[in-house]
């Protein structure tokens, strides 16, 4: 009996390659009172996260996830538009390669950290949390691209709270 627990454990390891292991957390540090609907969008980094490639990597995947969630971007000062502001303290994309044949055992792992903040249209703080998230292997070696997507679904979660 423990033979045949065992082999199909096994057999379920190389899907579990291929799905991958993506893990992102969200902290809601000042809940919204209500739900944000429409936002306008401005993400930062701390001195030296990030490169202008990777940021522009980063905005169409934030976009995205936040269309997907149900939140529309607007310009800012239009009314009824509340602006997200974002600082991404950490964007390790990790090592593809590494993930693909070693990411079982940690190795190049990417990871992502960062701060939001949700102003009203008089510029006041009504919400804040953070997301985090990291990516540990996946179909050869997983996307960090879907990390990011991953972290635009709980930022969605920040906007639209219960």
């Amino acid at each position: 009996m423990d033979l045949v627990v065992t082999r199909a454990r096994l057999a379920l390891l190389p899907l579990a390659l291929l799905t991958g292991c993506i893990f992102t957390d969200l902290r809601v540090i000042r809940p919204l009172s209500e739900p944000v609907g429409k936002v306008s969008l401005s993400v930062t980094s701390a001195p030296g996260v990030m490169t202008d490639a990777q940021a522009a990597q980063l905005r169409p995947a934030l976009t995205s996830a936040l269309a997907s969630g149900g939140v529309r971007l607007a310009a800012r000062g239009e009314p009824g538009v509340n602006e997200l502001e974002g600082v991404v303290e950490e964007y390790k994309t990790g090592n593809r390669a590494l993930r693909y044949f070693f990411g079982i055992v940690g190795a190049g792992v990417g990871r992502f950290r960062s701060d939001w903040r949700v102003k009203n249209e008089a510029g006041a703080d009504i919400g804040e949390c953070r997301v985090d998230g990291s990516i540990h292997n996946g179909s050869f070696g997983g996307s960090y691209n879907e990390l990011l997507e991953a972290v635009g679904s709980k930022l969605c979660e920040c906007l639209k709270p219960p």
